[in-house]
């Protein structure tokens, strides 16, 4: 088995993990630890880049992979496809802003970035 099979796995990895560590951050920060709300984060946002190397290196290396579903799934799986790449694009530029926001130590609009919410 050949790195780049194993790929697909490894992001699936990177992914939970960046979840469990954005969980465990929100705990932190509710419990008002700043030290372990940020150490969560600044780590999420490494594994998150790792699993932006290992997709764009799988996807580089194999091409497109071809949806063989037929029938309503594909409609399905395409509308959910389209709205992922699209969040997926948009989120990077949030990010930057509000971890921008976390590291000039600006929390109250680091808090409300870019949501507005609280």
């Amino acid at each position: 088995m050949t790195l780049i099979q194993i790929l697909p796995d490894v992001q699936a990895a990177l992914n939970l993990t960046a979840v469990c560590l954005m969980t465990a951050a929100y705990y932190y920060i509710r419990q008002q630890n700043q030290a372990a709300h940020r150490a969560c984060m600044i780590a999420a946002l490494v594994v998150s880049s790792l699993f932006l190397v290992a997709y764009l290196t799988y996807h580089f290396n194999v091409g497109n992979v071809k949806f063989a579903g037929q029938g309503l799934i594909r409609p399905i799986y395409f509308s959910i496809l389209a709205s992922h790449i699209l969040l997926a694009a948009l989120i990077v530029p949030l990010i930057l802003v509000t971890l921008g926001y976390a590291l000039k130590e600006k929390f109250a609009k680091h808090r409300k970035a870019p949501t507005g919410r609280h």
